[in-house]
Protein backbone atom coordinates (compact mmCIF):
# COMPACT_ATOMS: atom_id res chain seq x y z
CA UNK A 1 0.00 0.00 0.00
CA UNK A 2 2.85 2.52 1.13
CA UNK A 3 4.53 1.72 -2.61
CA UNK A 4 1.39 1.88 -4.11
CA UNK A 5 0.48 5.50 -2.65
CA UNK A 6 4.56 6.31 -3.54
CA UNK A 7 4.07 5.46 -7.57
CA UNK A 8 0.45 8.04 -7.21
CA UNK A 9 2.63 10.55 -5.37
CA UNK A 10 5.25 10.18 -7.93
CA UNK A 11 2.89 10.03 -11.54
CA UNK A 12 1.44 13.37 -10.02
CA UNK A 13 4.63 15.24 -9.96
CA UNK A 14 5.73 14.14 -13.38
CA UNK A 15 2.19 15.08 -14.39
CA UNK A 16 2.57 18.11 -13.07
CA UNK A 17 6.10 18.75 -14.35
CA UNK A 18 5.32 17.82 -17.95
CA UNK A 19 1.79 20.18 -17.58
CA UNK A 20 4.15 23.06 -16.42
CA UNK A 21 6.60 22.42 -19.28
CA UNK A 22 4.18 22.20 -21.72
CA UNK A 23 2.97 25.73 -21.01
CA UNK A 24 6.31 27.27 -21.02
CA UNK A 25 6.90 25.97 -24.37
CA UNK A 26 3.93 27.47 -25.76
CA UNK A 27 4.51 30.65 -27.49
CA UNK A 28 2.45 33.53 -27.93
CA UNK A 29 5.16 35.89 -29.35
CA UNK A 30 6.89 34.57 -32.71
CA UNK A 31 9.06 37.44 -33.47
CA UNK A 32 11.04 40.35 -32.09
CA UNK A 33 9.35 42.85 -30.36
CA UNK A 34 11.99 45.14 -31.58
CA UNK A 35 13.05 43.86 -34.71
CA UNK A 36 10.29 41.87 -35.94
CA UNK A 37 12.70 39.03 -36.87
CA UNK A 38 11.37 35.86 -37.19
CA UNK A 39 14.64 33.98 -36.16
CA UNK A 40 15.32 33.37 -32.40
CA UNK A 41 16.99 30.88 -30.23
CA UNK A 42 15.78 29.68 -27.14
CA UNK A 43 17.96 31.53 -23.80
CA UNK A 44 16.88 30.43 -20.76
CA UNK A 45 13.43 29.85 -18.80
CA UNK A 46 11.91 31.84 -15.65
CA UNK A 47 9.24 30.41 -13.81
CA UNK A 48 6.73 29.84 -16.04
CA UNK A 49 8.49 31.85 -18.71
CA UNK A 50 10.41 31.32 -21.62
CA UNK A 51 13.30 33.86 -22.53
CA UNK A 52 14.20 33.51 -26.53
CA UNK A 53 17.25 35.80 -28.27
CA UNK A 54 16.84 38.03 -31.23
CA UNK A 55 18.72 36.39 -33.89
CA UNK A 56 19.16 40.20 -35.51
CA UNK A 57 19.25 42.39 -32.86
CA UNK A 58 20.35 40.49 -29.57
CA UNK A 59 17.23 41.15 -27.88
CA UNK A 60 16.01 39.10 -25.24
CA UNK A 61 12.27 39.02 -24.89
CA UNK A 62 9.80 36.66 -23.64
CA UNK A 63 7.79 34.22 -25.98
CA UNK A 64 4.83 33.89 -23.78
CA UNK A 65 4.70 36.88 -22.24
CA UNK A 66 1.63 37.35 -19.04
CA UNK A 67 -1.45 39.17 -20.44
CA UNK A 68 -1.91 42.77 -20.48
CA UNK A 69 -4.40 42.26 -17.28
CA UNK A 70 -1.81 40.08 -15.73
CA UNK A 71 0.73 43.11 -16.13
CA UNK A 72 -1.52 45.88 -14.81
CA UNK A 73 -2.37 43.73 -12.02
CA UNK A 74 1.10 42.69 -11.03
CA UNK A 75 2.75 46.72 -11.86
CA UNK A 76 -0.23 48.53 -9.95
CA UNK A 77 1.14 46.58 -6.28
CA UNK A 78 2.64 48.77 -3.78
CA UNK A 79 4.76 45.59 -2.76
CA UNK A 80 6.44 45.61 -6.35
CA UNK A 81 7.81 48.98 -5.82
CA UNK A 82 8.50 48.42 -1.36
CA UNK A 83 8.54 44.99 -1.33
CA UNK A 84 11.78 43.77 -1.90
CA UNK A 85 9.95 41.09 -4.52
CA UNK A 86 11.88 39.57 -7.37
CA UNK A 87 12.84 41.75 -10.21
CA UNK A 88 11.37 44.56 -8.15
CA UNK A 89 12.61 47.54 -5.84
CA UNK A 90 12.94 46.99 -1.83
CA UNK A 91 12.89 51.02 -1.89
CA UNK A 92 11.95 52.72 -4.77
CA UNK A 93 12.64 56.15 -3.38
CA UNK A 94 16.22 54.82 -2.23
CA UNK A 95 17.46 52.56 -4.90
CA UNK A 96 16.37 55.45 -7.82
CA UNK A 97 18.19 58.22 -6.35
CA UNK A 98 20.87 57.80 -7.99
CA UNK A 99 19.46 58.40 -11.41
CA UNK A 100 18.51 61.64 -10.29
CA UNK A 101 22.19 63.27 -10.59
CA UNK A 102 22.65 62.13 -13.96
CA UNK A 103 18.89 63.69 -15.07
CA UNK A 104 20.02 66.97 -13.90
CA UNK A 105 23.04 67.08 -15.78
CA UNK A 106 20.59 66.02 -19.00
CA UNK A 107 18.36 68.85 -17.73
CA UNK A 108 21.47 71.54 -17.54
CA UNK A 109 22.74 70.41 -20.89
CA UNK A 110 19.57 71.61 -22.77
CA UNK A 111 18.26 74.51 -20.17
CA UNK A 112 18.17 77.37 -22.62
CA UNK A 113 16.48 79.35 -19.93
CA UNK A 114 13.54 79.79 -21.85
CA UNK A 115 10.42 77.57 -21.01
CA UNK A 116 10.81 73.58 -21.88
CA UNK A 117 8.93 70.52 -21.83
CA UNK A 118 9.60 67.39 -20.61
CA UNK A 119 7.77 63.68 -21.03
CA UNK A 120 8.89 61.00 -18.89
CA UNK A 121 7.45 57.39 -19.65
CA UNK A 122 7.36 55.85 -16.50
CA UNK A 123 7.12 58.27 -14.58
CA UNK A 124 7.10 56.15 -11.32
CA UNK A 125 6.72 58.38 -8.26
CA UNK A 126 7.77 61.68 -10.36
CA UNK A 127 11.53 62.21 -9.14
CA UNK A 128 12.81 63.19 -12.16
CA UNK A 129 9.58 65.60 -13.07
CA UNK A 130 9.72 67.13 -9.78
CA UNK A 131 13.52 68.13 -10.84
CA UNK A 132 11.86 69.94 -13.84
CA UNK A 133 9.49 71.24 -12.65
CA UNK A 134 11.73 73.06 -10.03
CA UNK A 135 13.38 74.69 -13.08
CA UNK A 136 9.89 75.84 -14.44
CA UNK A 137 9.61 73.72 -17.28
CA UNK A 138 6.32 72.34 -18.59
CA UNK A 139 5.98 68.43 -17.05
CA UNK A 140 4.22 65.19 -18.41
CA UNK A 141 4.67 62.38 -17.46
CA UNK A 142 2.55 58.81 -18.61
CA UNK A 143 3.29 56.03 -15.69
CA UNK A 144 0.76 52.54 -16.03
CA UNK A 145 0.83 51.77 -12.32
CA UNK A 146 -2.01 53.11 -10.51
CA UNK A 147 0.09 53.12 -7.24
CA UNK A 148 2.92 54.73 -9.10
CA UNK A 149 0.86 57.64 -10.67
CA UNK A 150 -0.97 58.69 -7.52
CA UNK A 151 1.86 58.85 -5.50
CA UNK A 152 3.53 61.36 -8.33
CA UNK A 153 0.34 63.33 -8.62
CA UNK A 154 0.36 63.88 -4.84
CA UNK A 155 4.13 64.74 -5.34
CA UNK A 156 3.97 67.19 -7.82
CA UNK A 157 0.59 68.81 -6.31
CA UNK A 158 -0.38 70.07 -10.23
CA UNK A 159 2.90 70.91 -11.35
CA UNK A 160 2.91 68.24 -14.06
CA UNK A 161 -0.05 66.34 -16.07
CA UNK A 162 0.52 62.67 -15.26
CA UNK A 163 -1.87 60.21 -17.10
CA UNK A 164 -1.71 56.50 -17.40
CA UNK A 165 -1.80 55.56 -21.02
CA UNK A 166 0.73 57.68 -23.99
CA UNK A 167 -2.83 58.06 -25.45
CA UNK A 168 -3.96 60.44 -22.91
CA UNK A 169 -1.60 63.08 -23.37
CA UNK A 170 -2.35 66.28 -24.86
CA UNK A 171 -0.88 67.59 -28.56
CA UNK A 172 2.33 68.18 -27.78
CA UNK A 173 5.95 69.42 -29.06
CA UNK A 174 8.35 67.99 -26.11
CA UNK A 175 12.19 69.35 -26.05
CA UNK A 176 13.02 66.32 -24.21
CA UNK A 177 11.93 62.93 -23.27
CA UNK A 178 13.12 60.57 -20.61
CA UNK A 179 12.43 56.80 -20.66
CA UNK A 180 14.44 55.18 -17.96
CA UNK A 181 14.13 51.15 -16.93
CA UNK A 182 11.12 50.94 -18.99
CA UNK A 183 11.43 48.97 -22.18
CA UNK A 184 12.03 45.59 -20.01
CA UNK A 185 8.65 45.89 -18.36
CA UNK A 186 6.34 45.91 -22.05
CA UNK A 187 5.40 43.60 -24.10
CA UNK A 188 5.30 45.43 -26.92
CA UNK A 189 7.71 48.27 -27.21
CA UNK A 190 5.36 49.88 -30.49
CA UNK A 191 1.94 50.00 -28.49
CA UNK A 192 3.72 52.37 -26.28
CA UNK A 193 6.38 54.58 -28.41
CA UNK A 194 4.49 55.02 -31.56
CA UNK A 195 1.45 56.98 -30.27
CA UNK A 196 4.51 59.58 -29.61
CA UNK A 197 4.51 60.41 -32.87
CA UNK A 198 1.15 61.34 -33.55
CA UNK A 199 1.21 63.58 -30.45
CA UNK A 200 4.64 65.11 -30.23
CA UNK A 201 6.90 65.06 -33.70
CA UNK A 202 7.57 68.34 -35.06
CA UNK A 203 10.98 69.54 -36.59
CA UNK A 204 11.15 72.40 -34.57
CA UNK A 205 11.99 70.62 -31.79
CA UNK A 206 14.79 68.02 -29.83
CA UNK A 207 13.72 65.16 -28.63
CA UNK A 208 16.24 63.05 -26.60
CA UNK A 209 15.70 59.37 -25.57
CA UNK A 210 17.66 58.31 -22.26
CA UNK A 211 17.51 54.71 -21.72
CA UNK A 212 19.36 52.22 -20.69
CA UNK A 213 19.00 50.13 -23.99
CA UNK A 214 20.11 51.29 -27.52
CA UNK A 215 17.12 49.04 -28.96
CA UNK A 216 14.66 51.51 -28.17
CA UNK A 217 16.71 53.96 -30.10
CA UNK A 218 16.88 51.27 -33.32
CA UNK A 219 13.12 50.73 -32.97
CA UNK A 220 12.42 54.38 -33.74
CA UNK A 221 14.95 55.16 -36.22
CA UNK A 222 14.24 51.96 -37.86
CA UNK A 223 10.12 51.74 -38.31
Amino acid sequence: MIKLKCVIKLAKQIMTKMQTNKAISKPTILQCPVCNCMDSSFAFDINQYTIHQCSDCDCKYVINPPSKKELESYYNREQWFNGGEPGGYRDYDDQTVESLKMIEEIFAQIDSGRHLSVLDLGCGYGSHLQLAADRGWQCFGVEPSDHARAIAQHRLEGKALIVKTVNELIPHCFDLILMLDVIEHVSNPEELLYPLFNIGRSEEHTSELQSHSDLVCRLLLEK
